[in-house]
C-alpha cells in the first residue's frame, strides 16, 4: 500500500480507536500502523496524553460476574459478529466497539461528549473497555477441537423465559439469564 493510501485509509481507524481509549500496541495490532505511528496517532486523538501501558486483560471470568457484564458482553459479540461480515477482523471489532460504545453511551453522558457518544474520557468509564473488549472477542469462538469439545469456556446464551441473550460459562446448565434467576428468587422468597 502506497504512503499516501496507507495514511488515508488507515489512521483515520488509528484515530478513532485512540478515541475509544485502545491503547496504542492494540492500534498496532489492529491497523499495521508501526507502534510509534500508534502512540503518535493515540496522542494527537487524546490532546497530548500518552497511551496506558500495562497488562492486558486475560481473566475470562471477569465477564460473566455481573449481569451488565453477561448482557453487554454478548451485545459486543453480536455486533462483532455482525461487523465480520464487511470488515476485516481488527477494524470489525473497531467498527463493532464503536456502536457498542454509542448504545452504551447514555449511562455515562447525558449530553455525549463532543456529540458523540462512544469517545470518552477515562477507560473506568466503559463497562467493557476496549482492552477487554479485544480479548473478549479473541477468546470466544464456536470452534471445536479434535474431541468435538469448545476451544472457549463462554457461550451466547437465550433465555428460556424472556428470550433475552447473554453471555456465560459452557459448563453452566442454567438457560435462564441473570435478571429472570432473581425474579423466580424473588418469587419463591415471597412465597414461603
Amino acid at each position: 500500500m502506497k504512503a499516501v493510501d496507507r495514511a488515508r485509509y488507515l489512521y483515520p481507524w488509528g484515530i478513532a480507536l485512540a478515541k475509544m481509549m485502545a491503547r496504542a500496541c492494540t492500534i498496532s495490532q489492529i491497523t499495521g500502523l508501526t507502534e510509534s505511528e500508534a502512540r503518535s496517532l493515540y496522542k494527537e486523538a487524546r490532546n497530548g496524553k500518552s497511551s496506558p501501558s500495562g497488562q492486558q486483560p486475560v481473566d475470562i471470568g471477569w465477564y460473566t460476574q455481573t449481569p451488565e457484564r453477561q448482557y453487554q458482553s454478548a451485545l459486543l459479540l453480536l455486533l462483532y459478529e455482525r461487523a465480520r461480515r464487511g470488515y476485516p477482523p481488527g477494524l470489525a471489532l473497531a467498527h463493532a466497539y464503536f456502536h457498542f460504545s454509542s448504545m452504551t453511551a447514555g449511562e455515562w453522558h447525558s449530553a455525549p461528549r463532543d456529540g458523540i457518544g462512544p469517545y470518552r474520557d477515562n477507560e473506568r468509564d466503559y463497562t467493557i473497555s476496549f482492552a477487554r473488549g479485544n480479548y473478549l472477542v479473541n477468546v470466544y469462538n464456536d470452534q471445536k477441537d479434535l474431541h468435538g469439545a469448545r476451544k472457549s469456556s463462554l457461550m451466547l446464551i437465550k433465555c428460556r423465559l424472556c428470550r433475552a441473550i447473554f453471555l456465560s460459562e459452557a459448563t453452566t446448565a442454567e438457560r435462564r439469564c441473570p435478571l429472570c434467576v432473581k425474579a423466580k428468587e424473588r418469587m419463591s422468597r415471597a412465597v414461603a
